[in-house]
């Protein structure tokens, strides 16, 4: 009996036992099934909300992002269950992205004293995690282990990157401070910043590309593309309005010296303050636009009223007055300025800044800190002068060009004892170009170049075909530009036309201006020199008309001076040009040059120059230019 109530005792035992382990089983499978339930629902959350974010910011348009960012405060606030959630910028490109430096979750207002403390904070983070760990975080153990010690922090931040440096960061604080953050919320971090970290880059990005295709980098202005659709917009809200339209073609005045003086940065420190003064006294961002090195374009908005053109105009003019502050030196700058105004100037925006461009070299060549306003006028002759220009290249090649010959007359006898060369354009549109309509031109393209070696070489061959008639030793002068004694191979040209025309360089006089003296002279100098050892003759033309030197004049290399025109033709009206003729023939004379009057035209004139002991004259009194063939009718 005794065992068999052992047995029972043992069964019993054994029945507790089985139903405790049962009971155990079912214990821990179940809080397994919870624990693994909760994870999935943790897991579903940050899912979902990776997913949100994801399709959030998929779009990556420059104009949602803002508020996306905004979206994406609300929903970071309700998935860590926390007080405060907000976003700060560090880099200027994200503030204007965002349009603020920091925002809170629900535009909460920010205290002076939260923001010292989640910067305390997020400098604090910066020195314990680089920004490497940051961008590559959960993919070690030693950032693993740094994060679980993290998890009682109340805070945590979630950076965002552009090529891999931080331009903002998303702080977060809890709601309950001695929580601690969950697995599953710190596996959100480094998710949200990638997403939004791509997004934002893309986003820049474009926002970068989209600023090159029509704003200056240098200036932040915009460039010559934006202004030109500002300016068809504003043309057609004025064919709409009945008004008008003016635009500013600007260009500041000798900007090269500028850079030669400053340097090229300084250069651009100067292009900077002025577009910023432009900008500021126009009180607009869109209206001035930088159209290539130191060229500004402006809209003029002016209503129905001209006059407000002009008043806005002189405005712009006078931020001139002021110098620019570089490096606590003081720059002063001047600037021409062009004007067009629609409808009367153009009918598009193209049309309009061609001709404020045309207006504004009208304007300098006025001098400088000049403005003027585009006339009928002034775009007949910027087409003339493009006509000009363009046919030049052409009119060498197509015997265009004729040499008329002035003769000069020796006083003593009264005897012609030489001729100046002097060019002629035939065009075949035009008729007959004088010189100073096209030698500026073909000096500004530099053709006066092989145009200039073509007038040597043709007047010397007529010279010795005259000679070959029996028509005697005739002298010729022939006219130089400054731009011909620039030509490092000129010397030699000259020396090879005197070979192939075979003529005497004694009888070759070749004609500069004192111009041609006021840069670089001892360059010229020297030039001159080596001239002068071809054999040949130097005369200063025109003198006493422009930048006359006593000391520049003993050092040149010259054999005669030429008495400006004006001052011969005014012996008979003013009594200072007969003086001022009087200091140059005794000034030739004390020198040792001979000297020579030109535009002479009335006996009058004659005998004074007679009287002074003038040596040579030419002019209309003796004979006008003519043709060569017309010079052999008087020689023989």
């Amino acid at each position: 009996m005794s065992h068999l109530v052992d047995y029972c005792a043992i069964y019993l035992l054994l029945s507790l036992l089985n139903l405790i382990f049962i009971a155990g089983i079912i214990f821990f499978s179940y809080r397994i099934f919870q624990e693994r339930r909760l994870k999935n629902a943790a897991d579903a959350r940050t899912q979902a909300l990776i997913d949100d974010v994801a399709t959030g910011f998929s779009l990556k348009e420059e104009e949602k992002t803002p508020q996306n960012i905004k979206d994406l405060l609300t929903k970071l606030a309700e998935f860590f269950r926390a007080e405060t959630v907000l976003i700060h910028s560090t880099d200027e490109r994200f503030t204007e992205l965002l349009g603020s430096v920091h925002y809170s979750a629900g535009g909460k207002v920010i205290s002076l004293e939260q923001q010292r403390t989640y910067m305390e904070r997020w400098d604090s983070h910066l020195k314990q995690r680089s920004h490497s760990i940051d961008s590559m975080l959960y993919k070690d153990m030693a950032t693993q282990d740094r994060i679980r010690r993290k998890k009682h922090n109340p805070w945590l931040f979630i950076p965002l990157y552009n090529e891999d440096k931080v331009i903002a960061f998303i702080y977060i604080e809890a709601s309950d401070q001695g929580r601690a953050w969950s697995e599953d919320q710190f596996a959100a971090v480094p998710v949200v910043s990638r997403i939004v970290s791509d997004s934002i880059e893309k986003v820049l990005s474009q926002k970068h590309i989209s600023f090159m295709t029509y704003y200056d980098p240098m200036t932040k202005l915009p460039n010559r593309h934006h202004f030109y659709d500002r300016v068809e917009r504003a043309i057609a809200n004025a064919r709409g309005n009945k008004t008008t339209v003016g635009i500013m073609y600007l260009d500041l005045d000798s900007f090269r010296s500028i850079n030669d003086t400053v340097g090229y940065e300084g250069g651009d420190l100067i292009i900077q303050s002025i577009g910023q003064k432009l900008m500021t006294l126009l009180d607009s961002t869109e209206n001035v636009a930088r159209f290539g090195g130191d060229e500004f374009l402006i809209l003029l908005e002016s209503g129905s009223d001209l006059r407000k053109i002009t008043r806005i105009t002189e405005e712009i003019m006078s931020i001139f007055k002021e110098p620019v502050s570089l490096n606590g030196q003081e720059i002063f700058i001047t600037a021409c300025a062009g004007i067009a105004v629609w409808p009367f100037d153009g009918e598009d925006a193209g049309t309009l800044i061609r001709h404020a461009d045309m207006a504004m070299c009208t304007a300098k060549e006025k001098g400088k800190g000049r403005y003027a306003f585009c006339s009928p006028y002034i775009r007949e002759d910027m087409q003339y002068r493009m006509n000009l220009f363009n046919g030049l290249y052409r009119a060498l090649e197509r015997n265009q060009f004729q040499i008329f010959y002035q003769p000069k007359i020796d006083l003593a006898t009264e005897k012609i004892v030489g001729t100046e060369a002097l060019l002629r354009w035939m065009h075949p549109d035009y008729g007959m170009i004088p010189p100073s309509d096209f030698i500026p031109l073909a000096e500004q393209s530099g053709l006066i170049n092989p145009i200039g070696d073509w007038v040597l070489e043709t007047a010397c061959r007529q010279t010795m075909s005259w000679k070959s008639m029996g028509l005697g030793d005739l002298r010729v002068a022939v006219n130089l530009s400054v731009v011909q004694l620039r030509n490092p191979n000129f010397v030699a040209q000259v020396g090879n036309i005197l070979k192939r025309t075979g003529i005497d360089p004694g009888i070759v006089e070749l004609e500069i201006t004192e111009s041609a003296m006021t840069t670089e002279p001892d360059y010229v100098i020297g030039v001159l020199n080596d001239l002068k050892n071809l054999g040949i003759s130097i005369s200063i033309d025109d003198f006493g008309t422009e930048y006359s030197s006593l000391n520049r004049l003993k050092m040149l290399p010259a054999d005669s001076l030429k008495m400006g025109i004006q001052f011969v033709q005014g012996i008979e009206k003013s009594k200072k040009d007969q003086a001022i003729a009087v200091i140059i023939v005794n000034l030739a004379k004390n020198l040792d040059l001979k000297i020579v009057a030109e535009g002479v035209e009335n006996r009058l004139q004659l005998n004074f120059l007679k009287n002074m002991m003038c040596d040579e004259v030419q002019g209309f009194y003796y004979y006008r230019p003519m043709p060569a063939s017309d010079m052999v009718k008087i020689l023989l």
